[in-house]
């Protein structure tokens, strides 16, 4: 488990916020700049939990909002940050109000580097 964010991405501009409603986009530059090729001509708003895999070992929610805590005045290192993609909410229009079947069909849609199954891949931010 890790922390719940959103990621809304308007043609060149992305930002992650917090369940908190804390904005982690300069905590997490390999990620944006990541995001920014996936989603290529959509403005969108992705659900995920954002989890830190320090040295190949899942940390808890507290050690993951501690490292990428943006109130925080140390640098951050988010390569090896992972973002579990689980819902889309806006693609090109506004889609929260669909069944969740209809929107993970719009979520699908994406192409992701990996699976959510498994030790992820560090080479990529998106499962």
């Amino acid at each position: 488990m890790g922390i719940h964010c959103q990621l809304h991405i308007k043609g060149d501009n992305a930002i992650v916020y917090s369940d908190q409603g804390e904005n982690y986009t300069p905590r997490l530059p390999t990620m944006v700049k990541e995001a920014k090729t996936i989603v290529k001509e959509h403005s969108v708003v992705f659900d995920f939990e954002l989890e830190w895999w320090k040295g190949g070992s899942h940390q808890p929610r507290e050690i993951t909002a501690g490292h990428f805590n943006p109130r925080s005045k140390e640098p951050v290192d988010d390569s090896e940050s992972i973002a579990n993609v689980f819902d889309c909410l806006y693609d090109n229009e506004d889609i929260h109000n669909l069944n969740l079947s209809e929107r993970l069909k719009r979520l699908k849609s994406f192409e992701w580097p990996q699976s959510t199954i498994g030790k992820p891949n560090l080479k990529y931010r998106f499962n």
